[in-house]
């Protein structure tokens, strides 16, 4: 059961009691669904409880599909780039490089995570020395997270993010050639991991990339069908061939 004593709850309802005094406190529940939403982003809480001034919780939670245009203040601040959670983001990315720019944009086609070496596939031609300061950098920014996993390092951009970055690669006409590369990075994983650990993990990707390969996206050097077959072996966690 959600806390109100949760940082990112506690957050809420304080700017919810800020924006209209006297009124009833939003149900501890769906104000956690909402940080959740939001990914806990301190600027997004905010954003979303001034709403309590004209919509109640559940109607804000209703709204969050397109959070980027729901959560936009219009009214006069003293800093501009908080005005939005998108004018926020994009204050981060336009302290990037034209290189880490590029590879952030990429990174949103991975799903539930990703390693060094899968970045390196898909956004920096397996040069993971480039990659590691491509990442360093984005983690620096608050653009990408790090947390431990298996003995090692997974990465993953909060949802918000990762959504942000996603219009700006398919505004760029990217979309396709990076979901391409993703594609072919995870069918070669397919057909060589033989670490169930690893298959676990990856299975958010393999599902993208399987989707990819049967929506009749470009193959990248195999056919629909066998991309497919090896994609669907890994999807269940299970190997297709050998011994884990």
């Amino acid at each position: 059961m959600a806390s109100a004593r949760a940082p990112a709850v506690r957050l809420f309802l304080d700017r919810a009691r800020a924006a209209q005094a006297g009124a009833a406190a939003a149900p501890v529940e769906i104000v956690a669904g909402i940080c959740r939403e939001l990914d806990g982003l301190p600027l997004a809480i905010e954003l979303a409880a001034a709403r309590t001034r004209v919509l109640s919780a559940e109607e804000i939670a209703a709204r969050l599909a397109d959070k980027f245009r729901f959560l936009a203040d219009r009214r006069p601040l003293a800093d501009p780039r908080h005005r939005t959670l998108k004018t926020a983001i994009g204050w981060s990315y336009d302290l990037l490089s034209a290189d880490e720019r590029r590879v952030f944009l990429e990174l949103s086609v991975f799903a539930g995570g990703f390693t060094l070496a899968a970045a390196a596939a898909v956004c920096c031609g397996e040069d993971e020395a480039v990659t590691l300061d491509m990442v360093d950098q984005l983690v620096s920014k608050s653009l990408v997270t790090a947390e431990p996993a298996g003995g090692g390092t997974r990465y993953r951009l909060l949802e918000t993010i990762r959504q942000y970055a996603a219009a700006m690669l398919a505004e760029s006409g990217q979309t396709e050639r990076a979901r391409r590369r993703h594609a072919a990075a995870f069918l070669h994983l397919a057909e060589n991991e033989r670490e169930l650990a690893v298959l676990l993990r990856e299975q958010d990707n393999f599902r993208a990339a399987l989707e990819y390969t049967l929506s009749g996206g470009e193959s990248a050097g195999a056919s629909p069908g066998h991309s497919g077959q090896g994609l669907a072996g890994r999807h269940g966690g299970r190997p297709t061939g050998g011994r884990v």
